[in-house]
């Protein structure tokens, strides 16, 4: 018996272009209906999720949402913090060592806390940073190195730029930054770094041990790299039409796609 049903946000309930289908809308009502909890699980920010959770109507009282790609977990309504986990300052001045001696000039390092996206000692985000910010709705501060280490409670720190050259720098990254972060291609553009061991699948185990509900229970839906923890832990996984083989080959069942209701028909074929 599904209890609760983890669905990530871009890529799988959003379309391309970032709308919420009203398919989608009208299945989770239902199944929230029936008492299953829909917890929306994302990489995102708090300031660049919050509009759409109210307009999926996923706000009402002991709702709950991942950010941050396990990061941060917070209860709704009132989006209070449930559970974090944060960088040290000693993993966080490894990397930007490590990125400032080996970076090129058409990539850059940033930084979020709850409310903040950091672009470390850059005055002027690269169009793909500035892209991001206003995905999230969330302005850019540009910040020295000094200015960023007296800060506390950073969620996480990514890396981005064009693809050919993320995947060149990427192949340096050494086993000590490994050890110190979770690392995860979130997108093509982006290379992601998280606490160790903090990833959907964290958080979201973690929400249910507090719920009490078993892995058996749980339906987890998804469509990328930062996905694939979730996926394989969940019992009853499902890959959206539009992910990778990568994904639809760890996962129970495949959908259609994101700018096809997928979430909407697995929901009403499944629950």
């Amino acid at each position: 018996m599904i209890k609760l049903i983890a669905i990530d946000l871009d890529g799988t309930f959003l379309t391309d272009t970032k709308e919420v289908l009203a398919e989608n809308v009208k299945a989770v009502h239902r199944v929230a209906e029936q008492g299953v909890k829909v917890v929306i699980c994302t990489g995102r920010t708090l300031p660049g999720v919050r509009r759409f959770i109210e307009a999926i109507g996923l706000d009402q009282d002991e709702d709950y949402t991942i950010l941050q790609n396990g990061a941060a977990t917070y209860r709704l309504p009132d989006y209070s913090l449930v559970s974090a986990t944060y960088q040290s300052v000693s993993n966080r001045k490894a990397l930007i060592d490590f990125f400032f001696e080996t970076r090129c000039s058409e990539i850059q390092l940033v930084a979020f806390d709850q409310d903040h996206l950091f672009l470390i000692e850059d005055k002027t985000p690269i169009d793909i940073v500035a892209k991001d910010a206003a995905t999230l709705k969330t302005d850019v501060t540009s910040i020295s190195i000094d200015e960023f280490l007296k800060i506390d409670n950073i969620f996480k720190m990514m890396v981005l730029g064009p693809k050919e050259k993320l995947d060149e720098w990427s192949k340096g990254l050494s086993a000590e930054l490994h050890e110190a972060f979770s690392v995860v291609r979130s997108q093509p553009v982006i290379i992601e770094f998280l606490s160790p061991n903090t990833n959907k699948a964290t958080a979201l185990m973690q929400l249910c041990q507090t719920l009490g509900i078993e892995a058996t229970d749980v339906m987890a839906i998804g469509d990328e790299q930062n996905d694939i923890e979730m996926l394989k832990w969940a019992h009853h996984s499902v890959a959206m039409g539009n992910a990778t083989d990568e994904i639809k080959v760890l996962t129970r069942y495949i959908t259609s796609s994101n700018n096809e209701a997928g979430v909407a028909a697995i929901l009403n074929q499944i629950v």
